[in-house]
């Protein structure tokens, strides 16, 4: 016995033009770019959640999360978060960086008006008040540093 016999291949009609390759762009991969892009997003969303810097004096202590203690800008940056990790997933990784550069952009303003609050606390408070800052600020801007490269570095690669 020799087997079972080999597909047969369908058998156009007559007059029917034989079927059309699928039309469209090649599918995008995922790049390493992309990836970082995508990391870089996640870690810029999540220290906003988290206490960034806590006020201590006398018989009170207050500790604003990140997305209270920076009011538009943290929220905007949010927003610009996500989109770089929707971006970077759908493998559009210069969208991704662009939405990082933003995001990097506006969490420096608050990062650089809590500085100079804290040295301003410090010079009327004296001793009496402590503001302490948690380093979940610094790596919310690593984040959305990251998400930047790896987008810019992701279309690099795409090239």
């Amino acid at each position: 016995m020799a087997g079972p016999p080999p597909p047969m291949e369908p058998m156009p009609v007559a007059g029917m033009p034989p079927p059309m390759a699928p039309m469209g762009p090649p599918p995008r991969k995922m790049t390493s770019g992309g990836m970082i892009a995508l990391v870089g997003g996640l870690v810029t969303m999540i220290p906003m959640f988290l206490p960034w810097f806590t006020v201590s004096g006398g018989t009170y202590s207050i500790s604003l999360i990140g997305l209270l203690a920076g009011g538009i800008f943290t929220l905007l940056s949010f927003v610009f978060a996500i989109l770089v990790i929707v971006f970077a997933a759908i493998k559009r990784p210069l969208l991704a960086g662009i939405f990082g550069l933003l995001a990097l952009i506006l969490l420096l303003l608050p990062v650089l008006t809590f500085t100079a609050l804290a040295a301003a606390y410090q010079l009327v408070c004296g001793t009496t008040c402590v503001v302490s800052f948690s380093p979940l600020m610094w790596v919310s801007l690593i984040g959305a540093l990251l998400a930047m490269i790896g987008g810019f570095v992701g279309w690099r690669q795409q090239k």
